[in-house]
């Protein structure tokens, strides 16, 4: 099986998930990367090794709500060009921006197409986005990275439930072997962490004179007078922010109201290094607590995890058989097997026959 792999909005925080993605895939089919401005320049000696072959193209990366939609057409009519002047089975997309896709019809109806769903699910909550997906939708086949977005994808799209794989979501974050301490009683390093809940726990802090707490959050906009309370705005390399969760008593993800369908890096992050996950998130809270319990532990404010921080009720102590469970069950042996599934699942839909690792479809 010859498979082409694209981005149409590549971003940083998926650069892990899509090298274990790309390197899986490698191992039981044919793959050509679209390498965006040099997204994928680290991974050159691995893609060698894998026989992975690169495409190497440039473009005018634009920010802002309409500078975003611009690059992503960009994207599109480069991806399209591709797909039109060369041969491949499939497709596989690492991101896209929801709106903007369906109006390239070329990227997605030339050749099969899977979409990888992160934030695409929530942008589909909203009447408008859905209505212009809607053909995209029923189109692609889609990769989503918990069973319960699956069913909701079935359910409340009506996407044939053969149209939607599932692929259990790696943890990303190398645990090194430094000595942890317990200099922080909590940190909160979501990219998308809801100020709200974060300026709660500073003024609940203020308020009671919680001197004794020892935090840091991540934040673009709040400022905290409490010198305990450390608020990060700028960028943390890989060493710094696993530093973050070693050194920690605990995580809080504050993750905001309209995140629904899409999964916390964050959450995994801090199960990686055995601490408890606080979360604001009401659909993984729930998703965890069922299947791990007691290490994603749901929270309704602010206060109520300043209530649980002073009471010390963070204790991790006969949790460690539900952390294995869930690294486990998200290593990356685990999610080797499940691409591999998948792939040869596809490869029955589309030929008739199964990819496998010893007889890969040219």
């Amino acid at each position: 099986m010859k498979i082409l792999i694209t981005d149409l909005w590549p971003k940083e925080a998926h650069r892990s998930l899509n090298t274990m993605l790309i390197t899986s895939l490698a191992r039981y089919a044919d793959v050509t990367v679209i390498s965006i401005n040099d997204y994928y320049k680290k991974n050159d000696t691995l893609f060698k090794k894998l026989n992975i072959s690169c495409v190497d193209v440039y473009a005018n990366e634009k920010t802002g709500r309409i500078g975003t939609r611009v690059y992503c057409l960009q994207l599109q009519k480069i991806t399209n060009k591709i797909i039109k002047n060369s041969i491949f089975d499939c497709a596989i997309c690492m991101s896209y921006e929801t709106t903007c896709l369906p109006l390239s019809a070329g990227v997605y109806s030339r050749i099969p197409t899977i979409l990888c769903e992160h934030s695409n699910l929530d942008d589909l909550q909203k009447k408008v986005k859905r209505f212009i997906a809607k053909k995209l939708i029923k189109t692609c086949y889609h990769l989503v990275f918990e069973k319960e977005f699956k069913n909701w994808m079935v359910n409340e799209l009506s996407v044939q439930e053969q149209k939607v794989f599932v692929v259990a979501h790696p943890i990303t974050l190398e645990h090194d072997d430094c000595e942890s301490s317990d200099r922080y009683d909590c940190v909160g390093l979501c990219n998308a962490n809801d100020d709200l809940f974060i300026q709660e726990i500073i003024t609940c802090c203020e308020t009671n004179h919680l001197s004794n707490l020892k935090m840091a959050f991540r934040s673009k906009k709040l400022v905290s007078k409490n010198d305990n309370i450390n608020i990060i705005s700028s960028f943390l390399d890989r060493d710094e922010y696993r530093s973050y969760y070693r050194d920690t008593k605990c995580v809080f993800v504050a993750t905001p109201s309209n995140y629904q369908n899409r999964l916390s890096a964050s959450i995994y992050d801090a199960i990686s290094y055995n601490k408890i996950a606080y979360t604001t998130n009401r659909t993984l809270s729930k998703l965890y607590s069922n299947q791990y319990p007691g290490i994603c532990v749901y929270v309704s404010s602010g206060k109520e995890l300043i209530d649980i921080l002073t009471n010390g009720k963070e204790n991790t102590e006969n949790l460690d058989e539900m952390f294995d469970k869930f690294k486990e069950d998200h290593s990356a042996k685990s999610f080797d097997c499940q691409v591999k599934k998948m792939l040869n699942v596809f490869s029955e839909i589309l030929f008739g026959k199964e990819t496998t690792n010893e007889s890969i479809s040219n």
